[in-house]
């Protein structure tokens, strides 16, 4: 158990590291402006779900890791959920009007 976190930690610190370079060089070629920040989120999160699984292997306070992770997924999720909807409102609205354009045009 003890020679398992040992190896899942360093592989998150491994992974974390390329993931980061790879984030950046990528969103310096797409021309974003936060390149350090992005590389800086992907590493972390990384980081964060290594120690909640070195945690969970640990045997160390199951029902609370479980607790965290679900928390974290779900806090990703409804961020995800307001940054595409709130991006895409006027896309949407766009879509909508369309739809109601062609809608009145047939009948």
């Amino acid at each position: 158990s003890l020679i398992v976190s040992i190896i899942i930690l360093v592989a998150a610190i491994v992974i974390a590291d390329v993931m980061e370079k790879i984030v950046k060089v990528s969103a310096k070629k797409m021309g974003v402006n936060f390149v350090n920040l992005l590389g800086t989120i992907v590493k972390g999160g990384i980081y964060i779900f290594a120690g909640l699984a070195v945690l969970s292997q640990l045997g160390v306070a199951p029902e609370i890791v479980n607790a965290l992770v679900m928390g974290f997924v779900g806090t990703l999720t409804i961020a995800l959920g307001l940054s595409f909807g709130l991006g895409g409102k006027d896309a949407a609205a766009k879509l909508i009007e369309e739809a109601k354009r062609k809608i009145s045009d047939n009948q």
